[in-house]
């Protein structure tokens, strides 16, 4: 096959790619590659695709780690609460806090930061509160509740983050995950797990 003349499509996102061309790099992770020979020139690319002709750029490749959270980027309200006023005892938080942030809709809002990591925003009744974090690197974050901790979120899937929030009283681990249209978050204290679900707006 004449590689000069060979179109091929990427797409995104998914984890790995490899060309026979001869172009291979594990950091733009997109694999699913389906050649298109065209005698015609090129055609057209539709939106989130990249092309390549031969081992030529056409078209300027998009790291996939921009890619790869794009299901959290949005807004999200919950909807849907259950053990979390529990989940707040065990971890010490004072009656009329847990009242209020049992009683709370917070609105979650994420965004892109940097290459490789997201910011977020948390809006409550109580306060409002934005972090930015680096995938696999620790941060000082100040809790909804008030306490110091040093977090680390790494990201598991394209729709899957684990937060672990490390304090003196004990590691609270977050998992949140994208279900379609829905954000299920999983927080363990010790033994105490609560599961609230958030609807994207």
């Amino acid at each position: 096959m004449d590689q000069s003349n060979q179109t091929i499509q990427f797409r995104v996102p998914v984890q790995t790619f490899e060309l026979h061309s001869g172009i291979s790099d594990p950091q733009e992770c997109w694999e699913t590659i389906q050649p298109d020979i065209s005698a015609g020139g090129m055609i057209a690319p539709p939106d989130k695709s990249i092309w390549f002709q031969g081992c030529a750029i056409l078209r300027s490749l998009i790291p996939a780690r921009l890619l790869v959270m794009s299901a959290f980027i949005g807004s999200w309200k919950l909807s849907e609460s259950q053990n979390f006023d529990e989940f707040l005892r065990e971890l010490g938080v004072n009656f009329f806090i847990r009242k209020a942030a049992s009683t709370s809709k917070p609105t979650i809002t994420f965004d892109k930061f940097g290459d490789n990591g997201l910011k977020m925003k948390t809006e409550t009744i109580l306060k409002t509160t934005e972090q930015s974090f680096t995938f696999g690197e620790e941060f000082d974050e100040t809790t909804i509740d008030g306490r110091q901790v040093k977090s680390t979120v790494t990201k598991d899937s394209d729709t899957q983050l684990t937060q672990v929030q490390k304090h003196c009283d004990g590691d609270t681990v977050i998992v949140r995950k994208i279900e379609g249209d829905t954000m299920v978050t999983t927080a363990t204290f010790k033994n105490v797990t609560s599961v609230r679900k958030y609807q994207r707006q």
